[in-house]
């Protein structure tokens, strides 16, 4: 009869821990690391990555946005990866921003989205300009913005946009 309790008693605390280590981490992001989205070449578009992809993790951010970080710890960042991408002497900076859940991403997107900001269907949200585009994706902030203002680079932000879109992955 003891034997048959104590062995009760683990199976009990057992599945007890099972069930523990399953929800550790609900809510919390295990999503890819940014930089991985960030390819060598987009073919579909004609643009290739100009420099090495950088990572800024914890307090790095303030060497990268100096100014304005704040905001991003508020919501939970995790980590930033940027690329420049171009096509002759054109260029696109992409900022791919992962916070720890895809709430903390959607509310710093709205905090930082102009009031009189048009949203366009790009990801959850995403709102553009002549020289920019903006969405948020999962636990992402993707940012892209050019120093040129043409219709031509318009155009390719735009699709770099929709090309991360269709490769950062639902959830």
């Amino acid at each position: 009869m003891t034997r048959r309790l104590g062995f009760c008693f683990l199976a009990r605390v057992f599945v007890f821990l099972m069930i523990l280590s399953c929800s550790q981490g609900k809510g919390r992001s295990q999503a890819a690391a940014p930089a991985s989205y960030l390819a060598d070449k987009i073919p579909d578009i004609g643009l290739k990555r100009i420099a090495v992809a950088k990572t800024y993790t914890g307090q790095a951010l303030y060497d990268y946005i100096d100014g304005g970080a704040e905001q991003y710890f508020k919501r939970h960042f995790v980590q930033v990866a940027t690329a420049e991408y171009g096509r002759d002497t054109s260029q696109i900076v992409v900022d791919i921003y992962q916070f720890a859940s895809d709430s903390d991403a959607f509310a710093l997107y709205l905090e930082l989205r102009p009031p009189e900001a048009d949203t366009i269907k790009i990801g959850r949200q995403g709102y553009g300009s002549t020289n920019g585009l903006d969405f948020v994706k999962g636990p992402y902030l993707i940012k892209l913005v050019s120093f040129e203002s043409n219709p031509g680079m318009t155009r390719d932000i735009l699709n770099l946009g929709k090309w991360l879109d269709k490769t950062i992955p639902k959830r």
